[in-house]
């Protein structure tokens, strides 16, 4: 099912589906979270640097996001819920969804799936 939120992302942690949502509070969280920017973040995971706090918050803050997108508070879930939930699944399992997730909230869609131009 299409979701009517633009930028959001479907993903599946441990057997449970949730909807993230790369919004402005939520990379702004993100970024609070793990101590550096969201574009640090992005290039980290980009070139292999994989960390399980990067990967853990990105999940966490686009779950953060659709919540508070749909103002549902009670689909909120804590950050060590969902850093236990990665770690039932495999860090490997998830580092496509925080790239993915981070693609999402940086590069504007009209550009996403553009081959990079060259100088």
């Amino acid at each position: 099912m299409a979701n009517s939120i633009k930028g959001t992302l479907e993903v599946e942690i441990a057997g449970e589906r949730f909807i993230l949502l790369p919004s402005f509070d939520a990379l702004c969280e993100l970024e609070e979270k793990i101590g550096c920017s969201a574009v640090e973040a992005f290039q980290n995971l980009g070139s292999g640097k994989v960390s399980i706090k990067i990967v853990a918050a990105c999940l966490w803050a686009g779950i953060q996001g659709y919540a508070m997108a749909i103002g549902d508070r009670k689909m909120c879930v804590s950050f060590s819920v969902i850093g236990e939930k990665i770690r039932q699944d495999g860090l490997s399992a998830h580092v496509k969804n925080a790239i993915e997730f981070l693609g999402n909230g940086l590069i504007p869609q009209s550009q996403q799936g553009e081959e990079p131009k060259g100088e």
